[in-house]
């Protein structure tokens, strides 16, 4: 893989999937924003993010969870961000509905709930118009910045400083020594500790959004909060789909939509029949192509990658585990029918 640092020209752009937890912010359609070449959005529905049929073999990318605190403590959601974490996918939380009082009260909730230590304060976010406002936590409330705030902002901003920096220090030798030695570090230093923690999924950044700052409308453009976005460009993507092929990005409707990414060399039109690999009993999941839902590509260039959400007509549908790789099938078998994209009743 190569880095996907540069924003308007990176060939392997990083894909950034939004699991939200309160239906009210979730996005039909997937995006990759204007101008910027190095990322492409989508979201999915918590229902379907813990329904079956899971991804064979995990997914790539970063993994954003949106949400209230009141969502998080669904055991379920433990248990699928536990499974995240095995499956080495980088990591962070958008936590919505905070006030700034309660913040690391619900930070320390959070952490308890999904049972990891690897959690972090990040910064406390609200909107105006159309720019997003910060208080980070890369220095601590006695900085230059900071003269003139309220009592209370500088008390979360030494407060959640010391819970960042202890979490790095688990992770990072040197924070852990220039820390103890000097109670200080610089603001650049622990930036970049943190950027290189979560790429190596060490770290996993918690943002509390003010209020009901954030709607679907804005939900994408939180990504390009100017401290957010730095961290996510120094991510690395991942590798371009080999040719005739397609790589699942989400399911949705159980399995009834599907959103998946091909090379941009073939394009996918109704009608045509896509193939899994073969299950655990032997068969291949297979099915039609009933409805091209939304396509996109970068900057509308036609030789990149390609985002397909389609609607399905399973002929062979999954159990419990979907295939991450699809490739395109030129004869449909003897006897396959279409079940006019309902999958087997296995899935409930």
């Amino acid at each position: 893989m190569t880095d996907s640092t540069d924003p308007s020209g990176s060939e392997n752009p990083l894909r950034i999937e939004l699991t939200v937890l309160d239906a009210k912010l979730f996005r039909e359609a997937a995006e990759w924003p204007e101008g910027v070449r190095s990322r492409l959005l989508y979201c999915t529905k918590y229902e379907d993010a813990i329904a079956p049929p899971w991804p064979s073999d995990g997914k790539k990318g970063l993994s954003v969870w949106v949400g209230p605190l009141s969502a998080f403590k669904d055991p379920k959601a433990g248990l699928l961000w536990e499974l995240e974490k095995r499956r080495q996918r980088s990591t962070i939380v958008v936590l919505t509905s905070q006030k700034g009082r309660a913040f690391l009260r619900s930070y320390r909730q959070m952490g308890t709930l999904l049972s990891d230590t690897t959690l972090a304060p990040f910064s406390f976010v609200r909107r105006r118009g159309q720019e997003w406002d910060s208080l980070d936590f890369f220095s601590p409330g006695d900085s230059p910045f900071m003269d003139g705030a309220k009592p209370r902002l500088k008390r979360l901003k030494q407060a959640a400083w010391e819970y960042l920096v202890d979490t790095l220090a688990m992770v990072n030798p040197d924070i852990k020594r220039q820390y103890f030695e000097t109670l200080n570090i610089e603001r650049e230093v622990l930036l970049k500790a943190t950027t290189e923690a979560l790429g190596r999924r060490q770290l996993s950044p918690l943002i509390g959004i003010a209020g009901e700052c954030l709607n679907k409308e804005s939900l994408f453009g939180l990504l390009e909060e100017p401290l957010l976005a730095g961290v996510i460009n120094d991510l690395k993507g991942q590798a371009a789909p080999p040719p005739s092929e397609f790589l699942l990005l989400a399911k949705r409707r159980t399995g009834e939509e599907l959103l998946l990414l091909g090379d941009g060399t073939t394009k996918l039109e109704v009608g045509q029949i896509l193939q899994g690999a073969v299950n655990k009993k032997g068969a291949a999941n297979e099915f039609a192509v009933g409805q091209v839902l939304q396509e996109l590509s970068p900057n509308d260039n036609s030789g990149a990658e390609r985002m397909y959400r389609v609607k399905v007509d399973w002929r062979y549908s999954p159990d419990r585990e979907i295939s991450s790789v699809w490739k395109l099938k030129s004869v449909p078998s003897a006897g396959s029918n279409p079940v006019h994209g309902k999958v087997a009743s296995t899935m409930d």
